[in-house]
């Protein structure tokens, strides 16, 4: 009877002693996990509010240290966007959230919309830390030496936008089609590149339809001729492709010194000839006889052969060390940067097409080679590889054509790449 009492009240007093010690527990996890103190909506401007990624945090449904808080996109994925050449990867911060602890969090959404939730600014409201900081979406730009201009191909693509896609959240285009707008005069009054993509945009405004006001690829545009004349002072050349007889593009030329009524067919092919557009050769005019001020006539041309652009990469920095220039050329010259280019029908024009330093810069981007990394032999630990980062000289100034050969220059950075620092991205060596 004693013993069978013992056993009872032992076993009653361990039955009250665990539950003693779980109730300790669980009240101790319930203080370990921080808790929401405010959470306000932010007032400032949404233009100001645009944020990059760090990539030392990741992004939760919640405060990243608040009970139930889920990973929206990991500490590694957060570091690709981090590292990302793309706008869509942008984030917009629009709430604050402080904790009992101190640490402020942001909620932020991705300009895709493609990432939302809350991840760690640092212990100060509106001073961006931790794994946000902010970003300047877009660089301001030169403006063309001509800032009047028309739409280059009036579509449905390349229309004029609020801001250009993905530099600010929920960017608007402002016209569905351009169309309608085909013969309207465009002022552009600002310049600027996608920071990431380094793609060249436009400001323009239109007189006769303000609804259009927008930004604008640079592309899109047809700058006009700053030595424009009216078409009643001149005569107007109308260039048509022979083999094809669709419109390659008009201009009005000055009379030729002395005349003052009329010119002769022979005259008019000099003007002609003086201005056929890049790529084609002269084949006919579509008249024989004189043209009088104020006329039009047609001229027949040939398309010229297309050609890949000769383009060579030239290392830029002077303190680069010997070995960058051949990584360079061997990058370069690989398969798939080589059918990158071939794929662009940018650098494959007609046999004497001259174009900008500037169209080259944004046809390299999209080509993914305005800045890469090549990754070359095991770093001494053998935990990653040593590595060269190549960034783009932006050659603003620099015109190319097909019949010459292009320098293409890039500063050279040496580095590493290890899978277990900076989330795998390139870092720097010091210098």
């Amino acid at each position: 009877m004693q013993s069978r009492l013992a056993k009872s009240l032992y076993l009653g007093l361990a039955a009250v002693s665990f539950g003693a010690v779980a109730s300790v527990a669980t009240t101790a996890s319930a203080k370990s996990k921080a808790y929401v103190v405010s959470n306000t909506t932010m007032k400032s401007d949404p233009t100001t509010r645009n944020v990059a990624l760090t990539g030392s945090n990741a992004i939760y449904t919640k405060p990243g240290t608040a009970a139930g808080a889920r990973v929206v996109a990991s500490k590694y994925t957060a570091g690709n966007l981090a590292n990302s050449k793309n706008s869509a990867y942008y984030f917009r911060a629009y709430r604050i959230v402080k904790t009992n602890r101190g640490s402020i969090y942001y909620k932020v959404v991705s300009m895709s919309g493609q990432y939302r939730g809350y991840i760690y600014g640092g212990k100060t409201a509106n001073e961006y830390a931790g794994g946000v900081q902010a970003a300047n979406t877009m660089t301001d730009a030169k403006l063309p030496a001509t800032t009047t201009a028309t739409f280059a191909k009036p579509g449905t693509k390349n229309v004029t936008w609020a801001a250009p896609k993905y530099t600010q959240y929920k960017a608007k285009k402002m016209v569905k089609s351009t169309v309608p707008y085909a013969k309207d005069t465009l002022k552009i009054t600002k310049a600027a590149t996608k920071t990431r993509e380094g793609w060249l945009y436009y400001y323009v405004e239109d007189a006769q339809n303000p609804n259009v006001n927008g930004w604008v690829y640079a592309d899109a545009l047809k700058i006009a001729d700053a030595n424009t004349i009216d078409a009643k002072d001149g005569i107007t050349l109308n260039f048509v492709d022979k083999a094809t007889g669709s419109a390659i593009s008009s201009k009005v030329v000055a009379m030729p010194k002395g005349t003052t009524d009329s010119v002769t067919n022979y005259q008019a092919i000099q003007l002609a000839n003086a201005n056929i557009p890049a790529g084609y050769t002269y084949s006919l005019m579509g008249s024989s006889s004189s043209v009088a001020k104020g006329g039009a006539i047609v001229v027949y041309l040939i398309k010229n052969p297309t050609k890949l652009m000769n383009m060579t990469p030239k290392v830029f920095n002077a303190n680069a060390p010997a070995e960058a220039q051949t990584i360079l050329n061997s990058a370069w010259n690989s398969t798939a940067n080589q059918d990158a280019l071939k794929k662009d029908d940018f650098f494959s024009p007609a046999e004497g097409t001259v174009v900008k330093g500037t169209e080259i810069d944004a046809h390299l981007a999209k080509a993914n080679l305005k800045e890469f990394v090549v990754k070359t032999v095991p770093t001494a630990d053998n935990l990653g590889s040593v590595a060269y980062q190549f960034k783009l000289e932006t050659p603003v100034n620099t015109v190319a054509s097909s019949k010459t050969t292009t320098n293409i220059f890039y500063t050279e950075t040496k580095g590493t790449v290890k899978a277990s620092v900076n989330n795998g991205a390139f870092v720097a060596d010091a210098q």
